[in-house]
């Protein structure tokens, strides 16, 4: 632009050039207009300004009691004070001059001087041509003193009698001109080009928006599929599994059958992990899998891990061997299932390749994060930070190095491994696992040599107070006398899914009734009057959800429990299930003791047990515990912890002798325990004569 003022807006989007006229701005009245001394005198009076130039932008912010009359141009600023529809304009002098002359505008003058900056006229480019902005600087600094001052006379004369040299103006405007007319070709090159990458980049996001959605749909599609072959692979697993369960109660089936029974349970359960690992590892994929932290027995758990596998390095004549560290934690909070099945993928793997030799496992703990009072003895807090350390070793054939690196890849084996049955997820979903718990995993392994894996997790120390002892699962023989009859709906469009129920049910003294689809159970349910209702979540008809629905909103519903039984894999469909009214959900398929003891979470039932043998009662825990209850055991613990159990037996103060077998649970649980039933007795004397107290104070009981 050739002919441009500078404004703090215009400035944010174009370069502008050394101005190369400078001229006063004045205000425009009529002749018989009051006196006018400034700016300040045209409060509450109409001011003609032009809507495009920046006139009004310079007078706003200072007097904004001004009233602003808007045109289009400067001649028409002019024309609307002569015609009296504005009382006063600001124009520049120049321009002001050259159109009073013209217009022969005799009933206006000039009044008074605004106070306004001049009006700097200057070029004007777009901030991005700085090229072109240095040759239009230049091309004014060739223009030289004299000629711009002849160029001012000629606009702003002393006089207003004014006749303008177009000679020179016209030799002016063909200079700018020139500059103009390749300021335009520059401009339009560049227009063209910009234009193109425009369209360009438009159909390079529209190929992107097309895959994005193909993308999206493709996942959908994915999920869907995953939940029908869920469905449609559990339920048949469901009877499988759940009859087998149903078929090795038999007293009476001979001994062959019972093998043969026992082969097609565990068929089922090994095609039922290998279903859940493609499961979980779409899950994972989807970012569709959550931590779900308890506080659980950590010992216990190593202790299951290695029984679970006895028989199996038994019958390879293999050696298993589980170390865990003196100081590491009994109790933890963290994700007990998850921990679990990275073990028995390890584990498994490990017991899968090793031929001779044996499997090691140990477990260490880092340093937990504890705190000290203004004494300097150590508090010991629910939920302290810790880190625990893994290393599971076997002797097997080992990993080569090009096979090391794909060893966490999803449907990825070994050499070794393509031999073996499995998917080659284990290890892919463990290292997923291990990721959400705070840790890594990582392999050493050389051929001939065996393997070595290590990983971390992230757990909060936990006291015993906090874990939810796990009953064994016990076989379950009759209700207990004195009971109710209890009466359970079955809903299920599948005869085989609810014979199994029956077949669990029924003989125990239960009273049933069935349905094969929600409107059924609707229809039952509100003549039946069921304590507990099993109720499948897919059926035709009507599903179990709208089936829920109208159960529930009845008086006689409202009392009723109703149980989901799904075949999905997916946990989210836990949230829907209970949100449409169920009180709990049971996936397919299910452990027999799974479903006995759902039934006596929501309805209190009571079962007799088949003995078992190998169940400790309460004397042989308290004996167990008698024996850790030692000097020897108790001098072993930290020197801090034995002077702080010493201090408070001293002083009876029982919270303070409670703080510490807290402690000392960390490390001892047995010995904690039996401390336990010494402090809870007022046994004083007694723990005080464990300790490596002076003579003088043993047996004392007085405190």
């Amino acid at each position: 632009m050739a002919c441009v003022s500078e404004t703090p807006e215009r400035k944010k989007y174009m370069n502008f050039t050394q101005p190369y006229l400078s001229f006063p701005l004045v205000i425009i009245t009529a002749n018989d207009a009051p006196f006018i001394r400034g700016l300040a005198d045209l409060n509450q009076k109409k001011v003609a300004f032009a809507e495009f130039l920046a006139d009004h932008s310079r007078v706003k912010d200072n007097f904004p009691d001004i009233i602003p009359y808007f045109v289009r141009t400067p001649p028409e600023k002019i024309e609307a004070v002569s015609l009296g529809k504005a009382e006063a304009c600001i124009e520049n002098i120049a321009t002001a001059s050259y159109l009073i002359q013209k217009n022969n505008l005799a009933n206006l003058k000039i009044a008074a001087p605004s106070g306004l900056p001049n009006t700097e006229i200057a070029f004007a480019s777009r901030n991005d041509w700085s090229l072109l902005n240095n040759i239009l600087n230049k091309a004014l600094e060739s223009v030289t003193k004299e000629e711009q001052d002849a160029i001012y006379k000629k606009w702003v004369p002393v006089r207003f009698e004014y006749k303008a040299d177009w000679s020179e103006i016209l030799k002016w405007l063909i200079s700018v001109g020139s500059v103009f007319v390749i300021i335009m070709g520059i401009t339009l090159f560049w227009n063209r080009k910009l234009s193109k990458e425009i369209s360009v980049r438009k159909q390079i996001e529209k190929a992107l928006q097309k895959a994005k959605e193909a993308a999206e749909a493709a996942n959908r599609a994915k999920s869907e599929f995953l939940a029908n072959m869920s469905h449609e692979l559990r339920t048949p697993l469901n009877a499988t599994i759940g009859f087998a369960q149903v078929m090795a109660r038999s007293q009476t089936l001979p001994p062959e059958h019972q093998e043969n029974v026992s082969i097609i349970r565990r068929s089922g359960e090994h095609l039922l992990t290998l279903i859940n690992q493609v499961l979980e590892l779409s899950k994972i994929e989807a970012g569709r899998t959550t931590l779900n932290e308890t506080v659980f027995d950590l010992y216990q758990l190593l202790d299951e891990s290695e029984d679970l596998f006895l028989l199996r390095v038994k019958e390879k004549n293999l050696r298993l061997m589980f170390d865990r560290s003196p100081d590491l934690p009994q109790y933890i909070r963290s994700d007990e299932v998850k921990l679990r099945q990275i073990l028995i993928n390890l584990l498994n793997n490990a017991i899968k390749f090793t031929q001779e030799g044996g499997v090691a496992v140990r477990v260490q703990s880092s340093k937990c994060r504890m705190q000290n009072d203004k004494y300097g003895r150590i508090i010991i807090r629910p939920f302290s930070l810790c880190t625990l350390h893994f290393a599971l070793e076997d002797t097997g054939p080992g990993i080569s190095p090009d096979e090391l690196e794909g060893v966490f890849k999803a449907f990825v084996q070994t050499s070794g491994g393509r031999a073996q049955e499995g998917t080659g997820l284990g290890l892919a979903i463990s290292r997923k696992f291990v990721q959400m718990m705070g840790g890594d995993i990582t392999v050493q392994s050389e051929p001939g040599k065996g393997s070595l894996f290590k990983f971390d997790i992230q757990v909060e120390i936990a006291d015993a107070g906090s874990v939810n002892i796990k009953q064994s699962a016990r076989h379950i023989i009759a209700l207990q006398p004195g009971q109710i009859v209890w009466r359970i709906l079955i809903v299920d469009d599948r005869p085989d899914n609810r014979r199994l129920l029956v077949k669990l049910l029924a003989p125990l003294g239960f009273d049933i009734r069935e349905a094969e689809n929600g409107q059924e159970a609707v229809e039952i349910s509100e003549s039946y009057e069921p304590h507990l209702i099993w109720m499948d979540m897919r059926m035709p008809v009507m599903d179990g959800y709208e089936a829920t629905k109208r159960i529930r909103s009845t008086i006689k519903g409202q009392s009723v429990a109703i149980i989901a039984l799904t075949a999905s894999a997916f946990e989210e469909e836990r949230s829907v299930v209970l949100s449409a009214g169920c009180d709990d959900f049971l996936r397919k398929p299910f452990r027999e003791h799974e479903l006995f003891d759902m039934m006596k979470k929501h309805l209190g039932v009571c079962y007799i047990y088949e003995k078992d043998e190998n169940l400790p009662d309460s004397e042989q825990i308290k004996e167990e515990n008698r024996k850790a209850l030692t000097a020897e055991a108790v001098s072993a613990l930290p020197p801090g912890i034995v002077k702080d159990l010493e201090n408070a037996a001293i002083r009876g103060n029982m919270d303070a002798i409670s703080a510490v077998i807290e402690a000392i649970r960390v490390s001892n649980a047995p010995l904690a325990d039996a401390l336990t039933d010494l402090a809870d007795g007022f046994q004083y004397a007694e723990i005080l004569n464990l300790t490596p107290q002076p003579p003088s104070l043993k047996g004392k009981g007085e405190f």
